[in-house]
């Protein structure tokens, strides 16, 4: 599955064809494990992403091939076939977790010094087996970090703390969030909860091949019925492996979650900081 790290990695930092070779690489490593159909349509993708980028620059190349790929029926579409929302890309060969993965993480500090007062000091030790890790100096231990928060593939969350946390910058980075920019998040996530109403409707449950074509499986379900406060405070962002942008019930779910970490992590400001970072 190497191929596949690189392929992402090269992709948020070199250019588009070096994506392409890497792609191509891979799908043949694997295609004794997918049905002949589906083997054909990712080698469409890749000569998809090939006219792509000898269109374009490699900057622009890399911004737009994902979004022109995904109108298209290309690449990102392929990959969520396998990815049902908040699940797994499943082969022959097992399965294997894909997408976008977030983290609300907390620091505390921890470290002694000779200035610290005793109540202020702190008392680390890390047991592996029932005994002490030998390899751990709890002298030299300055920070504890706890996850305090997670969520799978809520791309509204995550575009929000890309804007206004990471200043527009989606990398995969480790950032930190003010409380205040917490409490504002949780203000907006209440006031959709608030102004939001939940009625029948329909909801897609991935895609399936269909006389040639990969076409949506629908399914009884529940949709937002009044989206537009949802669509103008939280709008829902396509991307790789990130999962559905309907405002749906999953969106729904990914909300009241969301109001769940939040209050519970503006808690825990008065003992450490609060950091988010995502995986994708």
């Amino acid at each position: 599955m190497h191929e596949r790290l690189w392929a992402l990695r090269i992709l948020r930092g070199q250019n588009g064809n070096d994506v392409c070779v890497l792609l191509e690489k891979w799908f043949r490593r694997w295609r004794d494990s997918f049905q002949q159909a589906n083997v054909s349509s990712m080698f469409q993708c890749v000569d998809a992403w090939k006219a792509i980028t000898k269109e374009k620059t490699h900057n622009k190349a890399r911004a737009a091939a994902p979004r022109t790929l995904h109108q298209i029926g290309g690449i990102p579409q392929w990959w969520e076939r396998w990815s049902y929302r908040k699940g797994n890309i499943t082969n022959m060969k097992g399965s294997v977790k894909m997408g976008l993965d977030m983290y609300l993480t907390k620091k505390t500090y921890v470290q002694n010094w000779d200035h610290t007062p005793e109540k202020g000091r702190h008392a680390v030790m890390v047991f592996k087996g029932w005994k002490p890790c030998e390899h751990i100096k709890p002298e030299r231990v300055s920070y504890i970090e706890e996850n305090i928060g997670y969520w799978r593939k809520a791309n509204a969350i995550h575009s929000w703390f890309v804007n206004n946390v990471q200043g527009g910058n989606d990398d995969c980075g480790t950032y930190y969030v003010p409380k205040e920019q917490l409490q504002g998040l949780l203000d907006i996530v209440n006031k959709i909860l608030e102004n939001s109403e939940v009625v029948a409707g329909t909801v897609s449950n991935g895609q399936k091949l269909e006389n040639g074509e990969w076409t949506d499986i629908l399914a009884d379900g529940k949709v937002i019925g009044n989206p537009a406060i949802a669509q103008e405070l939280l709008p829902t962002q396509p991307g790789f492996f990130f999962g559905g942008t309907d405002y749906d019930q999953y969106y729904f779910e990914d909300l009241k979650n969301t109001k769940a970490i939040l209050e519970s992590a503006l808690k825990e400001y008065e003992h450490g900081e609060i950091y988010y970072h995502s995986s994708w």
